[in-house]
């Protein structure tokens, strides 16, 4: 009864692997000639480089080899495993690794077999356009399998075993991110009643003894055992009995604190253990940032001076008070420093906050809400598009914040933190972060500190600046900001 899930599911990931792979043989061969363009036929580097122009058939000839040879490597790094081939970041590396791979096997099959010199200039700008060229065409790919996803296309039949708090979480993270790729049909749980509701329009679709039947019934592509709401004896029986099924299966860690960037898996004498790397960035790197926080925040004051003393004037008229609001906020380590933002609400809002925490529309241990009566009219223009936030970069000039990096937060919210959540002051905190890009004030507390601890884990110069530019479209767009 599985043939029609078994050749849907599987068709349907072959077609797309083939379809990477004669994208790949494309770009390659694309690479090459636009490469010998460049090299032996442009003015850009002819002129720069003399070397000799071997034939344009000794080219040709050669691509024909080089092609499947790179392939072959790109084979090897996985790259047409379908669970990796849409992998984040990772395959782009991949396929940078793979493509350098390929240089140097290229270079040492030229001495083995003493082949004419190839022009190292060509061998150059093929390595660089192979790169480019194939992971722009990957990323387009993979765009349009998200866009397929978003419309309901391309998705995998889904069931979760284990109905407990965690496989309601798993759950919920799914039906949040449709480009994922899992389509949730059900949850299997003896402890419910067979249709019973876990998530809206999420039922219960029957027992974990009758799992064969259900998953055969339900054209289930993938499954995902809840670790957490089982025995290890019963998920490795479950397990066992669907071996040799067309399925993805998945197991839960039960560690929703741990970061997947953190987590590496061991082998001690056959067995598996789950290795946690610590949180930290490392001493060259955060010398990198402290300077490129200092080049970048003078800059930035210098540039904008005119426009925060305009700001500063229509505050200073429109309402009684400072210009600057300043209060007390914990940086790295737990040390408290003095934050500085321009004022949005009237002079002794904070007296009222007390009033209005039975108002707060935020998850966790932190206080927004919507139509907040104590901000100005002028403050909630500065709030939508952040400029409240601009005399933070005196803070990053002293050192106390970073642009990029954890929000900071009151003394009275870190008194409730987890242990877990503590790790989000190891480090400097910034001005804005990964989950302000991700979806502001639209994430729940916990989400917003996996999203802080995964930017410490994988924090580049890079990363910087990528997320400084999100920064600019979301606050352009006033995306999920109040």
């Amino acid at each position: 009864m599985f043939s029609l899930s078994e050749s849907s599911h599987r068709l349907r990931r072959k077609l797309w692997t083939f379809i990477f792979l004669i994208s790949d043989i494309l770009m390659l061969a694309l690479a090459f000639r636009f490469s010998f363009y460049l090299r032996f036929q442009s003015d850009l580097l002819s002129s720069l480089i003399s070397e000799p122009a071997l034939s344009v058939y000794f080219y040709t000839r050669t691509v024909y080899f080089l092609v499947p040879l790179i392939i072959l490597v790109f084979y090897f790094y996985k790259l047409y495993d379908w669970h990796h081939l849409l992998g984040g970041s990772g395959e782009y590396t991949r396929v940078i690794t793979a493509a350098t791979i390929s240089l140097f096997m290229i270079i040492l099959l030229g001495f083995m077999i003493k082949i004419p010199a190839i022009a190292r200039g060509w061998l150059l700008t093929a390595w660089i356009s192979t790169s480019v060229f194939v992971v722009v065409a990957r990323f387009l790919l993979r765009r349009l399998i998200y866009e397929q996803r978003k419309k309901g296309i391309f998705l995998s039949r889904t069931v979760i075993v284990g109905a407990n708090e965690e496989g309601k979480t798993i759950a919920e993270e799914i039906l949040k991110s449709p480009i994922s790729g899992l389509k949730m049909v059900g949850f299997v749980d003896e402890k419910w009643e067979i249709g019973a509701e876990v998530l809206p329009a999420i039922p219960v679709i029957g027992e974990t003894s009758q799992l064969r039947k259900l998953l055969e019934n339900n054209l289930i592509e993938t499954v995902i055992f809840v670790s957490s709401a089982f025995s290890h004896l019963t998920i490795v029986r479950m397990i066992q009995s669907l071996r040799g099924y067309p399925l993805d299966i998945l197991l839960s860690s039960g560690l929703f604190e741990i970061l997947l960037s953190r987590v590496t898996i061991k082998e001690v004498s056959s067995i598996p253990l789950i290795g946690v790397r610590s949180v930290s960035l490392s001493k060259s790197a955060l010398v990198t940032k402290r300077i490129f926080d200092l080049i970048v925040s003078f800059l930035a004051l210098v540039v904008l001076s005119p426009f925060l003393l305009i700001v500063s004037l229509i505050i200073k008229l429109t309402s009684a008070g400072s210009v600057i609001y300043v209060s007390k906020r914990v940086g790295k380590d737990g040390k408290l420093f003095n934050f500085y933002k321009f004022r949005t609400m009237y002079e002794g809002a904070d007296k009222k906050l007390n009033e209005l925490e039975k108002l707060n529309e935020a998850e966790g241990h932190i206080f927004k809400i919507k139509n907040d009566p104590r901000i100005t009219n002028v403050g909630k223009f500065l709030r939508k598009f952040s400029i409240d936030e601009l005399p933070q970069l005196i803070n990053v000039l002293k050192g106390e914040m970073s642009l990029v990096g954890p929000r900071p937060p009151i003394p009275s919210e870190v008194i409730k933190y987890d242990d877990w959540h503590l790790k989000r002051l190891d480090v400097t905190p910034g001005m804005t972060g990964l989950w302000q890009v991700s979806g502001r004030s639209s994430l729940t507390f916990d989400e917003m500190v996996r999203m802080d601890l995964f930017y410490i884990e994988n924090w580049s110069l890079a990363f910087d600046i990528k997320i400084l530019l999100k920064t600019i479209r979301v606050v352009l767009f006033a995306s999920g900001a109040y």
